[in-house]
């Protein structure tokens, strides 16, 4: 775990922009960089992160026939794709958990993966996405709805867990790959691995 002032030096000089807030939350800007509160706990945390790629996906419509008319679907790549494109190899986080799986400080599988690990990314493209409804990037609740131009909150769209699967096949689709390699993921990632 990082300590609170280490956390904070490493959002000032990570965090980019917030888009919109919820409740308990509120902004401060620190060195002119935007960051969230949480009023309870007082603990500071990103929401999208520099190195975030994101792929838009127009009309996804989810299990419950609801439509999201823009879907922005966050994800993080490492190493290269090969000429035969078959060694991707998808991860899925954990359900409170982000898709910055490898980085020097927030990383959470950085003993497994990395040049000459479990995961080499040398030799493997590995795609890790922030799940549809999760708060780290990716469309949710905190998410500016066209309708009412202000967060989903509750109008956001009960999605399912096959929803969230759609949505990392249409990123997967996205690199005109037709196999993955492997796909894994811990806790509920690895749910949506069996699924």
């Amino acid at each position: 775990l990082i300590n609170l002032s280490k956390r904070k030096s490493l959002l000032i000089s990570t965090v980019k922009r917030i888009k919109t807030l919820g409740y308990g939350l509120s902004v401060k800007k620190i060195n002119h960089v935007s960051v969230i509160k949480d009023v309870f706990w007082g603990s500071i945390f990103p929401m999208e992160l520099p190195v975030s790629k994101f792929l838009n996906i127009q009309n996804f419509i989810v299990s419950d026939g609801s439509v999201i008319e823009d879907l922005s679907l966050a994800y993080q790549t490492w190493g290269n794709l090969n000429y035969n494109m078959d060694n991707a190899i998808l991860i899925c986080h954990g359900y409170t958990n982000h898709h910055h799986a490898l980085d020097k400080d927030i990383g959470w599988f950085n003993n497994f993966m990395g040049p000459y690990k479990a995961i080499d990314t040398n030799k493997y493209f590995v795609i890790c996405s922030n799940m549809l409804g999760s708060s780290f990037g990716t469309t949710g609740p905190k998410s500016i709805y066209k309708k009412t131009n202000k967060p989903y909150g509750s109008n956001f769209p009960k999605i399912t867990n096959l929803d969230i699967i759609k949505a990392q096949k249409l990123l997967v689709k996205s690199f005109k790959i037709k196999k993955l390699y492997a796909a894994l993921g811990y806790s509920f990632g690895g749910h949506l691995v069996y699924l």
